[in-house]
């Protein structure tokens, strides 16, 4: 939704600035498709991986059941898996996210080395955790900026060792373009839940709320765990130390209780299913 959103409202800017159908308008719209390549590879990755897991995971429920053609899961399990490499197979579009960000920041498209320069002042004065505001989820926002300053980091790092090399480096590019996507689907989650919970007030929000701290603090601990790996596999001695402080210091530890999360969510799932079907 919030990638669909930012594409539609991208092409109505550029069919008002060229209200006439023609080639130029149509080089307008092939500009604005071009400008959220990452969001769409994101999108591709991030939905098709939960797909799998959602069929994976309602087969495994139904047992060998689930596994025979009589039950509906046997299809979906069957067609979840070829959108994994429709429209580009999804380690095609992991090399896609980080190449695309990294060319833009040399070009100049991202005001990344801007950004950069802020995380590193944040890191010299010590300053690294970012506030939190008044609203709902207001740890998992804060979680989320962290995640951001945390990825900058990394790529910093990585570039400074070689930016040609990198574009070599297909394993590292894969754990950073994991670590892109967690960053981006975290503060997607979280956007989507305060906005849902600003218009809907008074309803009964706790499934929401639990989902969503659910998933920040393990995407949180996925995108730490990149950045270790990664400097693990680019630095050694006191250089490693230092930046494995680094990133403790960048990483926010959220310690949700998320075995007692989960089980709330599904009392609450199954307690609506039983009255469904009582009604």
């Amino acid at each position: 939704y919030r990638t669909a959103g930012l594409m539609d409202a991208a092409t109505l800017e550029a069919k008002q600035e060229v209200p006439a159908p023609g080639p130029e308008r149509d080089e307008a719209l092939r500009g604005v498709l071009e400008e959220y390549t990452v969001e769409c590879s994101i999108v591709k990755v991030f939905g098709t991986e939960c797909l799998d897991f959602v069929a994976d995971e309602a087969l495994q429920i139904l047992g060998g059941y689930g596994f025979l053609a009589d039950y509906p899961i046997e299809r979906h399990y069957r067609d979840s898996r070829i959108n994994r490499i429709f429209e580009g197979t999804n380690e095609v579009n992991r090399l896609i996210i980080p190449s695309t960000v990294l060319k833009r920041a040399a070009q100049g498209r991202l005001d990344y080395f801007a950004f950069i320069e802020k995380v590193k002042q944040e890191i010299d004065a010590g300053t690294v955790v970012a506030p939190l505001d008044d609203g709902v989820l207001s740890a998992d926002v804060a979680a989320c900026e962290q995640a951001k300053r945390l990825v900058a980091f990394t790529v910093d790092l990585l570039v400074s060792k070689n930016l040609q090399d990198l574009v070599t480096k297909q394993q590292h590019l894969e754990v950073l373009a994991i670590m892109i996507i967690d960053t981006y689907a975290a503060a997607s989650v979280v956007a989507r839940t305060r906005k849902f919970v600003k218009l809907h007030p008074g309803t009964d929000v706790d499934n929401e709320l639990d989902l969503t701290r659910i998933f920040v603090a393990s995407a949180n601990e996925r995108i730490a765990d990149g950045a270790r790996r990664l400097v693990a596999n680019e630095l050694e001695g006191d250089s490693m130390m230092a930046a494995f402080r680094t990133i403790d210091a960048l990483a926010t530890f959220m310690p949700i209780a998320t075995i007692d999360a989960k089980t709330r969510i599904a009392e609450r799932i199954t307690a609506g299913n039983l009255r469904f079907l009582e009604q």
